[in-house]
């Protein structure tokens, strides 16, 4: 299940993949909405939530607040893991490796992979 509202981790000018990490423990130790399995989702995950064959549009959809913008991913690149991950911009909805202290969005969601 998809956060609703993704701008409630790192609204505005988003946050770092650490930050994004800190972020989902602040939640799971809240019990945010009574749930403590948040986390980010993977590549493949990311993936099955946008359409490719169209131009993103979330306007129609239950989500809130979904910035055409970059939204980390849990996965690290496997060229450089130390110092980049996955981000994709939902506006051209590809994923691409970005360096770990960018600032960018994250999408929580919740239960197993």
């Amino acid at each position: 299940m998809w956060m609703q509202n993704p701008q409630m981790c790192g609204a505005g000018s988003g946050v770092t993949w650490q930050g994004a990490f800190s972020c989902i423990n602040i939640f799971n130790s809240l019990s945010l909405a009574g749930y403590d399995d948040w986390r980010f989702p993977n590549v493949r995950e990311m993936q099955r939530l946008v359409d490719y064959g169209s131009p993103t549009d979330f306007s129609f959809t239950p989500f809130e607040n979904v910035d055409l913008d970059y939204y980390w991913f849990s996965t690290s690149f496997f060229w450089f893991p130390e110092e980049q991950a996955y981000a994709v911009f939902l506006g051209d909805p590809s994923g691409r490796s970005r360096v770990k202290t960018n600032y960018y969005h994250a999408w929580p969601v919740l239960g197993d992979h």
